[in-house]
């Protein structure tokens, strides 16, 4: 008996990978991530909860974001500063709705539709631990519903934001989606799906720009799709010669 295994995309691996979805139209035109800013805008914190702070305090925030057929992103989010404890906290509630499916039997009757979806609660907070460093941490409880399955899980991220006062640049560091389910869908319990981060922002002193880089899944160097096909390319010559490398893979 020979069996073999296949795996046709590189997706799928993770559980609730909504997660990793920006909050806001500000991240979302961002390129999706932001964290080494600190400023008032209260969707940061929810990916560097170092960035949780008091120009947020009383804030609510509300996005929407519509995505292809059918899928919609919901997230709305509410930021408090405690200065008795020296502290800053956020709370948010998101959702990702898969939209409507057709219910059907083994024979492709249709019995009915049913929908899926997950949603998160995250708590957050965030301390100043002296003149240029700030950390802070969130707490995630995750839960998805697809037709009659279900799951919950759990999840952690972990943020330092330094900056160096009337210097105009920050560092952001972020440990996002520490966690696993606690609960399996359907068949093993999956890890979320985890990212290590680090940014840098820079504002400039004489202009109304800011310019900003972010490394991602720095945790793994290699995120390019393994296709033997894409990392081979024919010369002029007619030889195969392999394409990649540290630049390639920093592109990515």
């Amino acid at each position: 008996m020979l069996s073999t295994l296949s795996i046709a995309q590189i997706g799928g691996r993770f559980a609730y990978e909504s997660v990793s979805l920006p909050s806001s139209a500000r991240l979302t035109s961002l390129g999706g991530s932001l964290i080494s800013v600190l400023d008032n805008d209260l969707a940061l914190a929810q990916l560097n909860p170092a960035l949780s702070n008091a120009l947020q305090n009383n804030q609510l925030s509300i996005n929407h974001n519509f995505h292809f057929a059918g899928v919609s992103f919901s997230n709305v989010a509410f930021g408090k500063t405690f200065d008795s404890l020296g502290l800053s906290t956020h709370i948010a509630i998101q959702n990702i709705s898969y939209g409507n499916f057709d219910l059907t039997d083994e024979i492709g009757n249709i019995n009915g539709e049913f929908k899926a979806g997950e949603i998160g609660i995250l708590l957050g907070a965030a301390k100043q631990l002296n003149e240029r460093i700030r950390a802070g941490a969130n707490l995630k409880f995750l839960s998805s519903n697809y037709e009659s399955y279900g799951s919950v899980g759990v999840g952690i991220d972990i943020g330092l934001h330094y900056s160096k006062p009337d210097s105009g640049g920050s560092w952001g560091l972020v440990l996002r989606n520490i966690g696993a389910q606690l609960s399996a869908l359907v068949d093993d319990k999956r890890a979320l799906p985890f990212d290590l981060q680090l940014g840098y922002s820079k504002k400039l002193t004489h202009l109304p720009f800011r310019f900003s880089v972010v490394g991602h899944n720095l945790q793994k160097w290699y995120i390019r799709y393994d296709d033997p096909d894409f990392d081979t390319e024919a010369s002029l010559t007619g030889e195969i010669e392999t394409v990649g490398g540290f630049s390639k893979n920093l592109d990515n």
